[in-house]
């Protein structure tokens, strides 16, 4: 199972409004991409890059972003970070 962090859930929605307030069309993008990155993480959250001891990412592709996760058991995983890659980095590590 993957669930979002309050705070991730508040960026994802953040970053959607400020690109629907640009295009509609590409707010669509954004969001089908950031649903293509939690794919990614499903179906393989132990292939990507290691950040810190515990924390993974993986990239918003065409977008500035990242998917921050911790996988926490065996079958959860919290996505604590929908990150700007231009923002201060490492915002979110202490997220519980």
């Amino acid at each position: 199972m993957i669930e979002f962090h309050r705070l991730a859930r508040n960026e994802l929605r953040e970053a959607a409004h400020w690109y629907r307030l640009r295009s509609p069309q590409v707010a669509e993008r954004f969001v089908a991409q950031v649903e293509r990155a939690v794919e990614r993480i499903a179906n393989d959250p132990d292939s990507h890059p290691l950040i810190g001891r515990s924390h993974r990412m993986v990239r918003v592709s065409r977008f500035p972003y990242l998917m921050v996760y911790q996988p926490v058991t065996a079958d959860r995983i919290v996505i604590t970070a929908v990150a700007h890659t231009s923002r201060r980095p490492g915002y979110w590590r202490n997220r519980r």
